[in-house]
């Protein structure tokens, strides 16, 4: 390859480029932000969007917390006169606080409790965040001797902002550690471990920095960005390192090793890059800003993860003077391919019907597939805000507000017609009960406040659809549920559904660089179905388990697959070399058996420990995306290894290959 260094002075040249702009990139990542509002997760000009935004004009930011204070313990009683004086000073200081518009007392329903609705007063530039911490300070500070909770959309926002911040500083040093011990454990070198690594730390610190420098936010989906792309840099450097450490054995110039692993392995990466690419890229079709800019920026990420790995993997190992191994060069491989092959092409048959059961159960279970999706629930459940929340849901029945908006000059906003709607508004089941008088604005808009019992998307979703064919049967069309709860709740459920739905356009575009790089509509279908099998059987599981589906699962189909991919292309390319060589699809099968399953084996392997160190992260959906790529990894080495080379040996006929000899 022109671009890898023939010898030392050339690699130092490139080390140094690689060096300072690591250096600029890495000091643009340290001006990132976080997204305390999560505005990325919010879909731009929906109608629910412009709904709120006439909304917040008439009225001010939709932006309130519930704050309830009671005496301390269990007991329920009356506030002592000391606790009633503690009580008073706290509400006059949210009376005198800039960060609060105003806060309005809700009826009492249980002795000894206070509930009070506090409407806040966003910063320009970092929103309602710091007004949630004024808040809570003030609780703390006025409140002494009393029992105080507080929940909200944006205290709940504000909290997952900081374990966004938590997440990124701990997830990846922790999967540095981990790849590193299980890479020097596979290959019994330090210096491997250390030129796998550096593609993918180099990508992304170079991801990250231009992510900052162009001004984006950090949030939920965004954080996990960086160990998608290190787990990538990982899967790409093994099959390098394998490739060099083979050549590394028949040769002593570690350079000369470099070169012909560069040339033998550009091919089939530059495509495995390219289905990863069209994986994450699938995600633009999105509406979600968050979910764009991930697949952005992963995809970008992927690219330059791609480049560093070609030449920097290979630089390093020669530069290192990396050795092969004595128990790399093992005289028992070729018996075992043999011996491999052989088992494959016997039980062939029984392996795609095993499949093709599994495949027919899974597609059973799908119409099963509920959607939801739940804010607080990216909280950990020991997390104080949502063990705070459920104490307040058992009490008020409700956590949350969402309003029924009446435009100005409509008749509905004559006092007799405002409370049927209001009437029917509540009778809705979900619909806890009022939250405050309704309010008109200087223009004549009405609002009409509720309280939410507690739920996620799924739940939510069906009840306003109901409150709005309720205003609808009642004649008062321009009367809608409005508010960030129900801007929130329909986002996420167009996000999910968008996902799914892209699936197909992914599936199409893999499948149709398989057909052309194979030079075959059939090669290119059976290399697609193995890749299909574990999202397939996993979407399948969750809907046996009753498990929603949710942001973190819907995003997996799309990522995973694109990892996936990679595998099956590796071990195409080599099957082909075999098939060229021995004219039939035993003789390529004992081939890419010989050269990819130990790579294949590792990368799973890598991939299994990089994703599982996710499930020691603070966000919840974090570890639901972490444990069930792991799962899917683990099934697509069975799908590589085992489906692929059954389908192969099954409808692969002797001598259709002699004539694509450069294909792939």
């Amino acid at each position: 390859m022109r671009f890898v260094p023939h010898n030392r002075s050339q690699a130092g040249v490139l080390l140094s480029f690689v060096a300072c702009a690591t250096a600029y990139l890495g000091w643009q990542q340290t001006q990132l932000q976080i997204d305390s509002e999560n505005r990325a997760l919010r879909v731009p000009h929906s109608a629910d969007a412009l709904a709120l935004a006439q909304r917040e004009r008439d009225f001010g930011t939709d932006a309130v917390l519930l704050l309830c204070v009671a005496a301390p313990g269990d007991v329920k009683r009356p506030l002592s006169l000391a606790e009633t004086s503690a009580l008073k000073s706290l509400q006059a200081e949210l009376s005198r606080s800039p960060c609060v518009r105003k806060w309005t007392p809700l009826p009492p329903r249980t002795t000894g409790f206070h509930d009070m609705l506090v409407e806040l007063v966003p910063d320009a530039s970092r929103g309602t965040e710091p007004a949630v911490r004024e808040v809570e300070r003030l609780g703390r500070t006025y409140s002494q001797g009393l029992r105080l909770a507080m929940t909200g959309i944006p205290a709940v926002e504000s909290d997952i902002a900081s374990a966004v911040q938590a997440e990124r500083v701990l997830i990846v040093p922790r999967m540095l550690l981990v790849l590193f011990a299980v890479l020097w454990a596979c290959f019994r070198n330090w210096k491997v471990a250390i030129a796998v690594l550096a593609p993918g730390i180099v990508g992304i610190i170079w991801t990250s920095g231009i992510f900052a420098r162009l001004g984006h936010l950090l949030d939920p989906v965004a954080v996990l960005r960086d160990p998608v792309l290190l787990t990538v840099g990982v899967a790409g450097g093994v099959q390098i390192a394998e490739s060099f450490l083979r050549h590394r054995g028949t040769t002593n110039d570690a350079w000369t090793a470099a070169q012909q692993s560069a040339v033998d392995i550009a091919r089939p990466a530059m495509l495995a890059a390219l289905t990863t690419v069209v994986g994450f890229l699938s995600l633009v079709a999105q509406v979600m800003p968050a979910v764009i800019d991930f697949g952005v920026f992963a995809a970008l990420g992927v690219g330059m993860t791609f480049l560093l790995g070609l030449v920097l993997t290979p630089t390093l190992l020669a530069l290192l003077r990396t050795l092969a191994p004595p128990s790399y060069e093992r005289s028992e491989r070729p018996a075992i391919s043999h011996m491999a092959g052989t088992w494959l092409q016997s039980q062939a048959w029984r392996i795609l019907i095993v499949v093709s059961l599994a495949a027919l159960w899974s597609a059973a279970q799908w119409p099963k597939l509920r959607i939801d999706n739940d804010p607080l629930a990216v909280l950990p459940p020991e997390h104080p805000r949502r063990q705070e929340t459920q104490e307040i849901a058992q009490r008020l029945g409700g956590v949350e507000l969402f309003e029924l908006y009446v435009p100005a000059g409509h008749r509905q906003t004559q006092e007799g017609r405002w409370k049927l709607l209001q009437a029917q508004a509540l009778a809705v089941p979900g619909v806890a009960g009022h939250a405050g008088p309704a309010r008109q604005s200087a223009n004549g808009s009405l609002v009409i406040p509720a309280m939410l019992a507690p739920g996620g998307a799924g739940s939510r979703e069906p009840l306003f659809q109901a409150v709005d064919e309720r205003m609808h049967a009642l004649g008062a069309d321009p009367v809608r549920s409005v508010g960030t709860s129900v801007r929130m709740t329909r986002d996420s459920v167009r996000l999910i559904r968008g996902q799914l739905r892209g699936l197909g356009f992914t599936v199409l575009a893999l499948w149709a660089i398989f057909c052309a790089a194979l030079r075959s509509v059939k090669l290119g279908t059976l290399a697609i179905v193995p890749n299909l099998v574990p999202g397939a059987l996993l979407y399948g599981a969750l809907a046996w388990d009753d498990r929603p589906i949710t942001v973190a699962t819907a995003m997996i189909s799309s990522v995973m697959l694109g990892l996936i991919v990679d595998s099956t292309i590796h071990y195409l390319h080599h099957y082909k070399i075999g098939r060229r060589l021995g004219r039939d699809a035993r003789a390529g099968i004992r081939t890419a058996m010989d050269r990819t399953a130990r790579g294949i084996l590792i990368t799973a392997l890598v991939l299994v420990a990089g994703f599982g160190v996710g499930a020691s992260g603070a966000l919840e959906t974090t570890i639901e995306f972490s444990l069930l790529s792991s799962v899917t990894v683990l099934m697509s080495v069975a799908s590589v290894l085992l489906i692929l080379p059954a389908l192969l040996l099954v409808f692969d006929a002797p001598n259709k290959l002699a004539s694509t000899s450069d294909a792939i």
